[in-house]
């Protein structure tokens, strides 16, 4: 039975509250909302009127799913906007009556409040720990930030369950803030009922202690107190301060100040600054109450591009765990137990509240890199994920590095099924704008890896000779063992000496020599079923030369040209083994151009051999936009990897042999990579060739260049014949040999040939 090593681990859903610009009421319930759920303090406030706000909102958080806090035409349409985050539950609403109580339909504050209870205070004679409750008057003007930054527990319409009353156990000092009283100045850095909901999660991303500091706003501007709010969503160590209240804030700012200047500097080069954030309507704004060292930090639509902040990954610690393989209809499934939950299924029906599983694969785990455990980062297709691997279209999310899936507290075990990657690249173009088909040449191609028995075993046809020999004999021509070795070896007829110094250190399989000889690639040839053996007869009748199958060798063959039977053992003596092609290769269209497209995935694959990805053979591509008759182009390739960032990287070209790459080539492999979201996909665009470039095949590659990043890769025989792709050409050329991705491969032929720098001898 196999397995497969999991990382495993929980998180909140991750919602989005949906709110009108300077709607203040559908602002604070929003605001109170949050605080009933494990991870509220997570959840961004996305105001929909600004549209491209809105998106970078969604995208920048990651968002699970979006939450309508207003029923409106509006809101209606934004959520409408992204079809691939469905609602994930069956309850369209956060509390519904039970048949005794009410009841969360998500995991909510009730498990970080219990849990503080059992790990903090249960068996602790005199707990540390004290939660500071703060209230305040309804009519004070610090209303909406006092409820951002501390939070508050009520019941109303939205919130069905009183839940200040599970805070009953805990050590707990209660505190009224009144309007004519400084805030306390530790406040920002105490347990409070904001905090309570992030307890047991952990973030997997560094603090940015750059980004500390000061929010400057005002109090009751909507549009200050949603920035602030979102700023702490991300995670980013910001308090409030409105001068216009100087007197409330003093004592926190001149407190926060102290820790803030306490930090350790990262470099003497680098002094540590002080962020303030502000709104981008305020031109001028005065920051004397932080002194010299502050720095300005605007707060507008762009901050929020995925560029600048980057709200913070939270989860529940990461826990290894074994899934078992199972392998059966063409199909891979892995099924697990989950590990201990930092939740409670005994309170409320445990089969309704939903949480979300993140299951991230530590092995790449695949067949042939054709049916995959492990899946790209594109959010488009959740919905396509959640039909093809779980049973529930509305419970997938696309991760960095992984696959969320939206279970419920009561779940111990889970499987997921895998997708073939031909049928996952199809999807990712069809949602691109492409429809896509197998092609011919694509079908051979894969069959000819699988005939070899994997990307790894085609190593073979990176040899010269192999490749000649293949292609120097017809389907009814046999050969000799003599002869195929002196075509693999590249012997000169003159000296009788072998060119095979290049390859006598491949490795093709297991061998007790430290060389690999001409003969040792025949051998594997024909063990792979590449050649056929048998041996070759003059027909007594006819007088043709004929070639049997060592299978069908008898006293007596039967002639393929005059069909008569002829007794061959007076032709059996001092006789040479005759060799054939066989099955594919025995076709006279050289494989439709199989060979150079296996030999650069067998390279690419080696290239890659430390990271996750996936691959097809040629796809045929239709798009109105593809400027011919048939609006069509064939890719001979695609690879899905995932970049060091977790952003999805494609790669996918052209194949040749020997023929040149043509300028239609080259535009039509552009406006596929320029039609993919760069948000999503970094395109790669791969001209491959079994012989060296032109020089003017070498300026039509270049065209295919993006105005922005490099994303042509050019390999040719002489970076594709040896193991290491620049084994040869660093010996020629100043490269930066140790590529280690697909943006470095892009990079070395920005060097190697569109500004070679020769090496000086």
């Amino acid at each position: 039975m196999e397995t497969i090593s999991l990382g495993v681990s929980y998180r909140p859903v991750r919602f989005g509250w949906c709110v009108r610009k300077g709607d203040h009421e559908s602002l604070r319930r929003a605001l109170l909302l949050t605080h009933t759920l494990w991870g509220g303090r997570y959840n961004p406030i996305i105001v929909v009127d600004d549209i491209e706000l809105g998106e970078y909102l969604v995208e920048c958080f990651r968002v699970d799913a979006l939450y309508p806090i207003i029923e409106d035409e509006t809101v209606k349409n934004f959520i409408g906007k992204f079809p691939h985050l469905p609602w994930p539950n069956i309850h369209k609403s956060f509390f519904i009556q039970g048949s005794s109580e009410r009841m969360a339909t998500f995991v909510d504050a009730y498990h970080p409040i219990r849990r503080i209870y059992e790990n903090e205070v249960r068996r602790v004679q005199n707990p540390d720990l004290r939660i500071h409750y703060y209230k305040w008057d309804a009519n004070d003007p610090l209303y909406d930030v006092l409820l951002s930054m501390y939070g508050t527990f009520v019941m109303n319409d939205d919130i069905l369950i009183d839940y200040s009353q599970f805070l009953r156990n805990l050590p707990i000092d209660t505190a009224c803030l009144t309007t004519d009283q400084p805030l306390p100045a530790e406040s920002y850095n105490e347990i409070t009922i904001n905090t309570i909901t992030s307890y047991g999660l952990i973030s997997r991303t560094l603090t940015d202690i750059d980004n500390a500091g000061f929010y400057l706003g005002d109090v009751g501007n909507f549009d200050d107190i949603v920035n602030y709010w979102n700023l702490r969503a991300a995670d980013l160590d910001v308090i409030f301060y409105d001068p216009n209240h100087a007197n409330r804030f003093s004592l926190q700012k001149d407190s926060f100040l102290q820790k803030l200047r306490a930090r350790p500097e990262r470099h003497p080069a680098w002094p540590n600054r002080i962020c303030v954030w502000f709104s981008h309507r305020n031109v001028d704004p005065d920051l004397t109450f932080v002194g010299s060292d502050a720095i300005q930090s605007h707060v507008d639509v762009y901050s929020w591009n995925g560029l600048n902040i980057k709200p913070r990954l939270i989860s529940s610690k990461i826990e290894s765990v074994l899934g078992t393989i199972n392998d059966s209809n063409d199909a891979l499934s892995t099924t697990f137990q989950l590990p201990e939950k930092p939740f409670y299924d005994d309170h409320y029906l445990p089969s309704i509240q939903k949480v979300v599983v993140t299951i991230r694969p530590f092995s790449d785990y695949s067949f042939q890199k054709t049916l995959s455990l492990k899946f790209p980062y594109l959010p488009e297709l959740n919905e396509f994920l959640g039909r093809s691997i779980a049973f529930s279209w509305d419970s997938v999310r696309s991760e960095p590095g992984g696959i969320a899936l939206i279970s419920t507290v009561a779940a111990n075990q889970i499987t997921f099924r895998s997708i073939s990657s031909r049928s996952l690249i199809a999807k990712v173009f069809q949602t691109y704008g492409f429809e896509s088909t197998l092609s011919k040449p694509g079908l051979i191609a894969f069959r000819i890896i699988e005939q070899m028995g994997g990307l790894q075993d085609c190593r073979v046809f990176k040899i010269t000779g192999v490749r000649n020999l293949i292609e120097s004999y017809s389907y009814l021509q046999s050969f000799s063992r003599t002869a195929a070795i002196q075509k693999i070896g590249r012997q000169d007829p003159s000296s009788g000496r072998f060119d095979f110094d290049d390859f006598k250190r491949l490795f093709i399989e297991a061998r007790d020599k430290n060389d690999l000889h001409p003969e040792d690639a025949l051998k594997f040839l024909v063990k792979k079923g590449v050649f056929r053996v048998g041996l070759k007869f003059v027909c007594t009748n006819c007088q043709l030369d004929l070639w049997t199958s060592i299978d069908d060798v008898g006293t007596t063959v039967v002639c393929e040209y005059c069909g008569k039977d002829f007794n061959v053992t007076p032709q059996l003596k001092d006789r040479d083994w005759a060799y054939r092609k066989s099955g594919l290769f025995g076709k006279d269209d050289h494989q439709e151009g199989a060979i150079p497209v296996v030999v650069t995935l067998q390279q690419l694959d080696t290239f890659l051999s430390f990271r996750w990805f996936i691959y097809t053979t040629a796809m045929k591509l239709k798009s109105p936009i593809i400027p011919n008759k048939e609006h069509e182009c064939e890719l001979d390739f695609v690879l899905f990897t995932e970049g060091f960032q977790g952003k999805s990287e494609i790669a996918f070209g052209e194949c040749k042999t020997n023929k040149p790459i043509t300028a239609q080539d080259v535009e039509n492999l552009k406006i596929v990579a320029d039609s993919l979201p760069l948000k999503r996909i970094d395109p790669y665009i791969v001209f491959a060739k079994m012989a060296p470039f032109t020089n003017e095949e070498i300026e039509l590659c270049k065209q295919a260049q993006s105005k922005h990043r490099w994303r042509v890769i050019m390999l040719s025989d002489r970076e594709l014949e040896p193991y290491n792709v620049y084994e040869r050409a660093r010996d020629e050329f100043e490269i930066d040999s140790t590529a280690i991705s697909l943006e470095d491969l892009a990079k070395v032929t920005q060097q190697l040939y569109f500004n070679p720098k020769r090496k000086r001898k």
